[in-house]
């Protein structure tokens, strides 16, 4: 969030009362909560907003060792989603469940 929304009263200049059925929305996702990335959005509006999400079955163990290896590189799991066209949750699911197997001794 950016240092001017610390002070609510900034946040409210900037953003106005929140309408009814909304909510603080990121128009680009990866970007900061700031004046220039936010809007009021509905639950429908923040849906659409987000990337697809593929079932974690669906990503090859070499595109695995791909995700996990730029995990351990520090890249964000929203720039590694944008990067192999999944949702950053997928992203997470795999690192996750790699992580368990390897824990288990299976490779």
């Amino acid at each position: 969030m950016c240092d001017r929304w610390q002070v609510f009263e900034n946040f409210l200049a900037d953003m106005g009362e929140r309408p009814e059925g909304t909510s603080i929305d990121r128009i680009d996702n990866d970007g900061n909560y700031e004046p220039s990335n936010c809007r009021w959005g509905t639950k429908q509006e923040q849906t659409s907003n987000r990337g697809p999400v593929i079932p974690r079955a669906f990503v090859s163990s070499a595109r695995t060792d791909e995700i996990c290896g730029r995990m351990e590189h520090g890249e964000s799991m929203r720039s590694i989603g944008r990067r192999f066209g999944i949702h950053h949750d997928t992203v997470k699911r795999v690192v996750v469940a790699d992580s368990a197997t390897h824990e288990d001794g299976v490779p």
